[in-house]
């Protein structure tokens, strides 16, 4: 992990010096950092209460098993699955088992500002909560939603936010669509089968985006011969413009 107090100098902080840093497995939880190492075949969970200047082995977890920020608590998700989860927080390193309710292979959790929503990896279901933690309720609107969107086989949906927005963008066939819901409950359909202006289709959509100044920056690849993400940008869920 590299740290760094103005953007220019950069500090290497080693998490574990007999493993190596799981790609895109380091999140923040206010003042807690959250990242996973591995060994061999092994994983482990490891915090950080300093900025990464020292780390503090947890637990060991499972190969398919993810971690997400929302809403100030952090997570690790069964990808096996099952309804168990585990929950963290700046006040509560070493974490507390917690369960869904329903047995799901659990991607990503979301926060908008007031609730809470549990997505699984197909996107294709989603869960409710008003604190995070537990009272999961099903998010009743999200499959029906879906059901008017374009699929294939190798379709994928993506869950993200968007100020006090949930948006689940869906890659089918090389073009995109969205819903997006204010509630967690009530989904509409935005977006349907956009493509790129010129006619390129989109490959893969990435799994974080980010916010600022009211607009959603997504990244995507293209059938453009090369491997660079390109940006799309959402204002609202209801149309994507291509940069």
């Amino acid at each position: 992990v590299y740290t760094s107090a103005d953007l220019k100098a950069w500090t290497a902080r080693p998490v574990d010096a007999s493993s190596t840093l799981v790609a895109g497995s380091l999140i923040a939880v206010g003042t807690l950092l959250i990242a996973v190492a591995q060994y061999s075949n092994s994983y482990f969970l490891h915090t950080s209460m300093d900025g990464g200047a020292s780390w503090l082995y947890q637990t060991a977890i499972g190969s398919q098993e993810s971690i997400c920020s929302a809403g100030g608590i952090g997570y690790v998700l069964s990808g096996y699955g099952y309804s168990t989860f585990r929950t963290y927080t700046p006040a509560n390193l070493a974490g507390t088992a917690r369960d869904f309710g329903v047995a799901q292979q659990w991607r990503k959790v979301l926060h908008n500002g007031a609730r809470w929503l549990a997505i699984n990896d197909a996107g294709t279901m989603a869960l409710r909560s008003a604190n995070g933690l537990n009272g999961w309720t099903n998010s009743a609107g999200l499959a029906a939603a879906v059901a008017n969107l374009p699929s294939g086989p190798a379709s994928t949906r993506t869950g993200y936010t968007l100020g006090g927005r949930f948006i689940v963008v869906t890659m089918a066939e090389g073009t995109l669509s969205a819903i997006y819901s204010d509630d967690a409950n009530a989904w509409t359909v935005g977006a349907v089968g956009e493509m790129e202006p010129s006619g390129l289709r989109v490959t893969a959509v990435g799994a974080t985006a980010a916010e600022m100044g009211g607009v959603l920056y997504i990244p995507v690849k293209l059938t453009d011969g090369t491997t660079f993400w390109n940006a799309l940008v959402s204002t609202d869920g209801t149309k994507f413009k291509w940069l």
